[in-house]
């Protein structure tokens, strides 16, 4: 109540809160024909029987791939996260409290690109991946690291290059300069395929 209402005192924020509850209870049962909302003493939740939430799949989805044994179960799940996935909780709100759940949600879905990049047998189906990954979080070093690396697996320097290039245009966004660490991962891979380069026998 304090988050909903901060202007307004706590005793009467109770009573607001309670006025609000008892027209949406009223609403949505005039709409559905049916009691949305179940009240337990000072408690109210959504009743499952009557109303689907994406958040319920998503968390669900979520706790399914935490405790799946099986691989191709666990990579089935994670793209169902994904697909659940598809933008921010609430977007076109800006309550305060909102910030952290979305926070979360939007470093599960990173994740779960990252976890499945890191299975994908083909480099070019990871490095698709690592790219939505990039998309999602476009300021985090450790995703266009990878990007990065899968672009030297595919024996592409300019793929390494444009990385960075990136990398240090986004972060410049936010008067913030590459870390060393991404420097020396650049520098380090486009000296092993140079060398690679130079060791391939010429065929022409």
């Amino acid at each position: 109540m304090a988050v909903l209402w901060p202007e307004v005192r706590p005793r009467h924020a109770r009573g607001r809160f309670h006025t609000t509850m008892s027209e949406l209870r009223h609403g949505l049962a005039e709409a559905i024909g049916a009691q949305a909302i179940i009240r337990v003493g000072d408690r109210y939740r959504l009743d499952p029987q009557h109303v689907e939430v994406d958040l319920w799949q998503f968390t669900a989805a979520l706790d399914h791939a935490a405790t799946t044994i099986d691989p191709t179960e666990h990579t089935t799940i994670l793209h169902k996260v994904i697909a659940l996935g598809t933008g921010p909780i609430a977007d076109g709100y800006s309550w305060l409290w909102l910030a952290p759940h979305r926070e979360t949600a939007r470093r599960q879905i990173l994740d779960a690109y990252v976890a499945l990049a890191n299975t994908a047998a083909d480099p070019r189906v990871a490095l698709d991946l690592i790219q939505e990954a990039i998309r999602i979080d476009p300021y985090n070093e450790d995703v266009y690291q990878r990007a990065m690396r899968l672009h030297a697996a595919l024996a592409s320097p300019d793929g390494v290059r444009r990385t960075l290039r990136t990398l240090t245009q986004r972060l410049g966004e936010l008067e913030v300069h590459v870390s060393p660490q991404t420097q020396h991962v650049a520098t380090d891979l486009l000296g092993i395929l140079n060398v690679r380069t130079r060791n391939e026998p010429d065929t022409s």
